[in-house]
């Protein structure tokens, strides 16, 4: 890795940390719910969303999730934050057409009913889907978070992001345990 590649993977995980700093946890009691908020937050950092689906009086990035409360609360804690000049909004999903407005789609294991239908509603909107359901989501998502070997790791489907017409950061492909 050149020194240019390391300080672009150095940054990404700074900004994950503030991120889960801001939950004010004691050191080291970080949960696997307020890693994967704090990840999705520097996906959309690092996403760049169709002109017609960024208004421009500077209104909120809406976050959706489908997901358990657990997991919905580390979410909505990203509420407090800001992204590039905006406020972020946490809204959940009951039905596939909640989906609807969305900039970042976080489907947990509690919407792998609805996934399909889901993502139909989202499909050409301009959302940025992320999910961390088991290999059978992974494909239809733009990106897919996992553990593995203790880590949290994630891969881009670059073809979901064309549908989508998301730009995706060079900087956030490279920490892509797979982008393709």
């Amino acid at each position: 890795m050149t020194l240019r590649g390391l300080s672009k993977t150095i940054m990404f995980f700074l900004g994950c940390l503030m991120v889960v700093k801001a939950y004010a946890m004691p050191p080291g009691a970080v949960s696997e719910y307020e890693l994967k908020a704090a990840y999705l937050y520097n996906f959309a950092l690092f996403t760049t969303w169709p002109p017609e689906k960024m208004a421009a009086d500077g209104s909120a990035i809406v976050f959706c999730v489908i997901a358990q409360d657990a997991q919905v609360a580390s979410i909505s804690g990203l509420q407090s934050k800001k992204l590039r000049d905006r406020s972020i909004l946490v809204r959940p999903i009951v039905s596939p057409e909640d989906g609807r407005g969305c900039h970042v789609l976080f489907i947990g294991a509690n919407g792998a009913e609805v996934l399909p239908q889901l993502l139909e509603v989202v499909r050409d909107a301009g959302a940025l889907t992320v999910t961390d359901i088991a290999d059978f989501a992974r494909k239809d998502t733009v990106i897919s978070m996992a553990i593995e070997n203790g880590r949290l790791a994630f891969d881009v489907n670059l073809l979901n992001a064309r549908r989508a017409r998301l730009t995706l950061s060079s900087k956030l492909l490279k920490l892509a345990r797979s982008a393709n």
